[in-house]
């Protein structure tokens, strides 16, 4: 009977790996790390714990890391944002029931006449049912909306306009999006501060950060939210991961490359290294520039460029 179910569980375990093999972002996201990633996806250290993730988005990493091992690890991933938290445990838990639903607002956005009337009747629904959110007008709302922003007002009602996409079929492809089911069952998801997801790290986990960069302190860009991540804030963070790095817990955290920022990092002891990205500097996606971003590591971390 044991060589029996270990047969089973070999086959259900094959299974899960021909799926998270094409495990990819099912969202679009302002600051997502799919362009970083074809560039330094070497970055990221072999550990033997949990990913911790506290600004989760897009989630690029975790699925990029997934892809790489192959493995059914854990992992920790938080956001504050609620609606965005409760999307993700919607896929993880009910892919068929959302799926069905996004195929439902494909079907009705294809037939629409005036796409944009259409997109703002469904985000006028994602805001009348807040805090509740249904997974798929999440989904639906954030592919079809202006270069995947999330952004509300002072009310706390999303207000990004339509994007205008250029492909017909705005949902995500069906076979990625149940192998980001697969991906994210062993995932725990928690709607929670960085500093609640930062204080669950231990030795043997790995903590990848990237917050709103300083670059929108900058600019007076707050695409997020309503509250910005002021300069006290990267501060705060910047003590955290160095009492990560004195724990010896492995992190990578990210941030756009203003000199306030570097020298911030190394007076601290971290070890920081400038890279180039593409940014996106308008609704066009193949208008971009490359803009310097700061790695920062501990000391003692091997970092592979």
């Amino acid at each position: 009977m044991s060589q029996i179910n270990a047969r089973l569980s070999k086959s259900l375990l094959d299974q899960w790996y021909d799926q998270v093999i094409a495990a990819k972002p099912f969202l679009r996201w302002a600051g997502g790390k799919s362009v970083f990633l074809l560039r330094y996806s070497k970055i990221f250290p072999k550990f033997d714990g949990k990913l911790i993730e506290p600004f989760l988005g897009s989630g690029a990493v975790f699925f990029h890391l997934v892809r790489k091992s192959q493995r059914m690890g854990r992992a920790l991933l938080g956001d504050t944002n609620r609606e965005l938290i409760s999307t993700y445990e919607a896929v993880r838990d009910q892919p068929e029931d959302v799926y069905r639903r996004l195929e439902v607002l494909q079907a009705e956005y294809t037939a629409a006449v005036d796409k944009a009337v259409y997109y703002n009747a469904i985000r006028d629904t994602f805001n009348a049912t807040r805090p509740r959110v249904d997974a798929a007008v999440f989904i639906f709302v954030n592919r079809t909306c202006w270069n995947g922003l999330y952004r509300v007002n002072r009310d706390g009602r999303f207000n990004v306009p339509y994007g205008a996409p250029s492909k017909s079929s705005v949902i995500p492809e069906k076979s990625a999006f149940f192998a980001a089911s697969a991906a994210l069952q062993q995932a725990q998801l928690r709607a929670a501060s960085w500093e609640n997801s930062v204080a669950m790290a231990e030795p043997g986990d790995l903590v990848f950060l990237d917050p709103p960069y300083y670059s929108d302190i900058v600019s007076d860009d707050t695409k997020y939210s309503r509250f910005a991540f002021r300069l006290a804030d990267h501060k705060r963070l910047a003590g955290a991961v160095q009492h990560l790095s004195e724990r010896r817990i492995s992190f990578v955290l990210t941030n756009s490359g203003e000199e306030e920022m570097i020298s911030m990092y190394q007076r601290l002891g971290l070890k920081t290294t400038i890279v180039s990205v593409p940014r996106t500097i308008s609704g066009k996606t193949d208008s971009r520039i490359a803009a310097s971003e700061v790695i920062v590591t501990p000391p003692w971390m091997n970092l592979e460029v």
